[in-house]
């Protein structure tokens, strides 16, 4: 038993750090081709059942790669790709399935997709809710050598990076498993009490590259609630920063005279590319 243990933290690459990821997400600030995170799975055999899910949140408007599971035969052996504001493409090996949610969630979303390759079929669940199911034919099954990455879809195996596929946003609770999950599974899952066993967000062994930061999935509340007490009076205007981390200009009533006047009917006025440029 001894031997096997120290075999086992032989093999793990020094640069991988395992832990439990209870309460943290992985934050991608940027889009760029070289930001990631990298998954250490555990599979023991071909896979023939998967379900994996996660949380997510993003504001981008252009497809994004939400998970990228690559192996040596297929770069997209199981991805799961989103399409603001509705729409999943699930690919599997050599096949692929569009889903279509009901609206875009104003926060995070809890994302779910299972695959059995005996019938074919797959399931997309979107906080808690079933999509329409789904059929790829073709009986497969996903190697046991597997590239698994968040942030990046991969072009070929673990690599070939694309800027305009990147996640800009934010991942947390990624739970893989060998089976399918029942509803009542997924619904365990979102509460937290149901774990992966190729992939444990509770015992994860990853490795983040690029800027990748790691940070309390709890830090957004807590910056929404002090900064919607952050409003910055000035002659005729208010700044406020909003939930999307965006300034948004409100214009407020100015009294002379008593009269009301507003300075901008327009109402809300975005930002520039930059959340601080004013002009």
């Amino acid at each position: 038993m001894e031997l096997s243990v120290l075999v086992l933290l032989l093999v793990v690459p020094a640069s991988f750090a395992q832990e439990d990821l209870e309460g943290k997400m992985f934050v991608f600030p940027k889009e760029t081709n070289t930001t990631h995170v990298i998954l250490r799975p555990t599979i023991t055999r071909p896979l023939k059942e998967v379900s994996v899910c996660l949380r997510s949140y993003s504001e981008l408007s252009r497809q994004y790669s939400l998970f990228s599971l690559s192996t040596p035969t297929y770069k997209d052996a199981f991805l799961i790709r989103f399409q603001a504001p509705t729409t999943y493409t699930v690919y599997i090996n050599r096949g692929s399935i569009v889903f279509k949610r009901d609206s875009k969630p104003p926060d995070w979303s809890h994302t779910c997709v299972t695959w059995d390759s005996k019938t074919g079929e797959v399931q997309l669940w979107v906080n808690g809710k079933i999509s329409t199911k789904g059929y790829i034919s073709g009986k497969s099954s996903i190697a046991v050598k597997a590239s698994i990455i968040l942030g990046q879809e991969q072009d070929f195996f673990g690599a070939g990076f694309n800027a305009s596929q990147s996640l800009v946003g934010e991942i947390s609770d990624v739970h893989v498993w060998d089976y399918v999950l029942t509803a009542e599974d997924i619904q365990t899952v979102i509460s937290g009490d149901h774990h992966g066993n190729v992939i444990n967000w509770k015992s994860l062994l990853y490795e983040m590259e690029g800027g990748v930061l790691l940070q309390p999935t709890n830090l957004r509340k807590s910056v929404i609630v002090s900064i919607y007490t952050l409003i910055i009076n000035i002659p005729h205007f208010k700044y406020r920063i909003t939930l999307k981390s965006m300034i948004y200009l409100f214009c407020t009533s100015t009294v002379k005279n008593n009269t009301t006047r507003n300075p901008c009917s327009d109402g809300v006025i975005k930002p520039k590319k930059s959340p601080w440029d004013f002009k």
